[in-house]
């Protein structure tokens, strides 16, 4: 099965509802008490939208993040700008 997926409009649609304001702020809660428990050295950060986990969460040696949408992806390399230890794609 092929997953065909226009990203911009999933962007579009993620900025434009209050709704994924406050489930987006709901799964930052959840992983960082996860985060904050397990204390992990290496992170994978799949999908960060406009607030990467990593601008709250800097307990670890390595951070990758992958992110497919171009304005979510510009975002948190400012974020997260002068941390050698996170790489994004």
């Amino acid at each position: 099965m092929e997953l065909n997926r226009d990203i911009e409009k999933y962007t579009n649609n993620y900025l434009s509802h209050d709704f994924e304001d406050v489930m987006a702020k709901y799964r930052s809660d959840n992983v960082l008490k996860v985060l904050n428990t397990y204390k992990p050295r290496k992170v994978l950060e799949i999908g960060c939208g406009m607030d990467s986990i990593f601008n709250y969460y800097r307990s670890f040696d390595l951070a990758t993040v992958v992110e497919p949408s171009s304005l979510f992806f510009e975002k948190v390399k400012k974020d997260l700008n002068g941390l050698n230890n996170v790489e994004v794609f």
